[in-house]
């Protein structure tokens, strides 16, 4: 096996080459900082809880197993955010929901249950994006999972919650001017136009969409 073969799994689960080491690195920080009253303070660790369910359910894909070191993690970075509406706080927790998402879409029964385990932590993360002040880059995020969502699912109901999804997301941030924002939904509407025949001129508009957004975020 190629070095470049070895390295595939790993990449396939969103592991850098250093994870064991940032994990390690993570844990020492949350040592370190816990408790944390001052919101620099709280948002430093919160990251630090983000890392290490980032890490951890990232292992667990790489290991085909559920993510209970994460399901922890997230419980307590859960608390620590609680009903703060600091956007640093909200992000954080919304992008562990979205990593454990995958983890518990992995360890869900077979079937649409695993789409559905995994859209309940993306809608769980969305409601903390759309919380004032709303999160217009992480709302993109969200939808834009959605829509990946119904890939290679056949049961309509699957596929027209992706297809909602994108048809919000393309409402609501078709004309940003944001090239984090217009990243994302370039993202979405890829994403989308997967979905649909190859002749169909809905996916022939989508990706002409994604190109123009696509150019927003080149420098």
């Amino acid at each position: 096996m190629s070095d470049c073969e070895h390295e595939l799994p790993r990449r396939a689960a969103g592991l850098p080459p250093d994870w064991r080491a940032r994990l390690d690195a993570a844990r020492v920080t949350i040592a370190r900082l816990t408790p944390a009253e001052e919101l620099t303070a709280r948002r430093a660790l919160a990251e630090a809880w983000l890392e290490v369910i980032e890490l951890e359910a990232g292992a667990a894909l790489l290991e085909l197993r559920a993510a209970p070191e994460a399901e922890v993690a997230l419980q307590t970075l859960g608390t620590l955010v609680a009903a703060d509406d600091d956007p640093a706080l909200r992000t954080a927790l919304a992008f562990a929901l979205l990593a454990i998402g995958r983890a518990r879409r992995l360890s869900a029964p077979a079937g649409r249950a695993k789409v559905d385990a995994e859209v309940q932590a993306i809608e769980a993360a969305l409601v903390l994006a759309e919380r004032a002040p709303a999160i217009d880059a992480l709302v993109a995020t969200c939808l834009s999972a959605i829509v990946k969502s119904g890939q290679f699912q056949l049961e309509a109901d699957v596929r027209e919650r992706a297809f909602a999804a994108g048809r919000e997301l393309r409402a609501r941030f078709s004309t940003t001017a944001s090239p984090r924002v217009a990243a994302e939904v370039a993202r979405g509407l890829d994403e989308w136009a997967k979905m649909l025949p190859k002749t169909s001129p809905e996916r022939e508009a989508l990706l002409t969409e994604r190109d123009r957004l696509r150019a927003l975020t080149t420098p």
